[in-house]
């Protein structure tokens, strides 16, 4: 493998593991005299403060609630910080599930240099020995050097050449869902079993002026289909020709629509579909680039329905109690366990080549199979489903408009 340009510490392209590789060196030479502790029983109980370490998406930091909900069981007296990226730090304020949110610009690991780390280094620089534990729910060398950084003990996914950092470590699993896996490192932690009852329905409560101001944003009133077509990478889209497919039959069906998407790409994309349906197709409002991440939640939370690819609004929706129907291609749904919910679907095609958890489909017989073979018809009888079972929650048996029904 060739190696990149002299002073770049994720040295080798292409490769996660020269990466993590790299930033183990990195690790060993900024913590030479580091001396890492046990675990020992009670750590959780005995601490005063932890931090938790999420500067990722969105979707991440959802999964990570049932995880705090183990840490605060343990010791509800424990201070519970989380570093997020700035453009999540209002909404983990606005959700009030830590007692304090630190913003940190993470640079990216695959252009990571000497000179950014050390910025990462001095953006923490008050962080240093703050905290009594330390967890990293992602198994990544950045998080487990800011952690030993910041805390006395660390906890978190095994890495490659940081492991030392670690008090104790637990090894990813692919076999259930991600907010399990992050409960479950936790409840090691406070020596508790993983148990049966463990909750994967996790929820959100999103301040009152927030969730006010999203709904009067989203046109005032509560019950809209939220689209949300853009997604984070190729292999998750789903298509913009049937995306236009389906707004126009929700439209038809007498629907409201709310657009959503992330500034750039995702509000071209938003635009280009909206604009498809053109004046004469009823009420809709394109949000698509305009909200923060608190406003995007409380537009959630007004929603009748979420529609989108498995990205942070679907995370939103789960916990939200808001029906939605996420269209899976390159990643699993059972990272998420979104399918034992029945207001929750997941759509996905079953194939031999699923999961491959790829940026970019593969292959060349039939690219992006799995979202191809996913039809307008079946996602919205799935939506449908979804307010069906809603309905049915809250007591209430009306019929569906005739495009929504499985």
């Amino acid at each position: 493998m060739e190696r990149m340009k002299s002073g770049n510490i994720a040295t080798l392209s292409g490769s996660d593991y020269a990466v993590a590789t790299a930033l183990g060196t990195a690790a060993r030479v900024i913590f030479a005299a580091r001396r890492t502790p046990k675990a020992g029983p009670g750590a959780v109980e005995q601490a005063r403060s932890a931090l938790l370490i999420r500067p990722e998406g969105l979707g991440d930091i959802i999964l990570t609630l049932p995880a705090i909900d183990c840490l605060r069981r343990a010791n509800p007296q424990l201070r519970i910080a989380m570093v997020v990226r700035p453009m999540f730090a209002d909404f983990v304020r606005d959700i009030g599930v830590v007692d304090e949110t630190i913003a940190l610009d993470y640079p990216k690991r695959s252009t990571l240099t000497w000179k950014d780390l050390a910025s990462v280094l001095r953006q923490a620089k008050g962080m240093r020995g703050r905290y009594d534990l330390a967890f990293d729910f992602r198994g990544d060398p950045r998080n487990a050097m800011l952690g030993a950084w910041s805390a006395r003990a660390v906890f978190g996914e095994a890495t490659i050449g940081t492991n030392f950092l670690l008090s104790q470590s637990t090894e990813r699993r692919f076999d259930c869902a991600r907010a399990l896996q992050h409960r479950e490192l936790a409840a090691k932690v406070v020596r508790q079993g993983p148990g049966e009852d463990v909750p994967m329905r996790f929820s959100i409560t999103l301040r009152s002026e927030v969730a006010e101001r999203a709904l009067a944003m989203a046109g005032g009133e509560s019950g809209y289909m939220q689209i949300h077509a853009g997604a984070s990478l190729p292999s998750k889209e789903w298509g913009t020709e049937r995306w236009k497919s389906l707004v126009r039959a929700l439209a038809d069906a007498g629907h409201r629509l709310v657009f959503t998407g992330a500034p750039g790409e995702e509000a071209n994309l938003a635009q280009e579909i909206a604009a498809s349906l053109g004046p004469e197709a009823g009420r809709w409002v394109n949000l698509a680039g305009k909200t923060t991440a608190s406003e995007l939640a409380g537009v959630v939370q007004g929603a009748g329905a979420v529609i989108s690819p498995d990205t942070g609004v679907a995370h939103l929706a789960h916990a939200m109690r808001v029906p939605s129907v996420t269209i899976f291609g390159a990643e699993s749904e059972l990272i998420y366990g979104y399918p034992n919910s029945s207001m929750n679907l997941a759509m996905y095609t079953e194939l031999e080549c699923r999961p491959c958890c790829q940026r970019r489909c593969p292959r060349t017989d039939f690219p992006m199979e799995c979202m191809e073979r996913i039809t307008v018809d079946a996602v919205l009888g799935s939506v449908g489903q979804a307010m069906g079972a809603l309905r049915v929650l809250n007591g209430h048996d009306e019929a569906l408009p005739s495009a929504l029904r499985a």
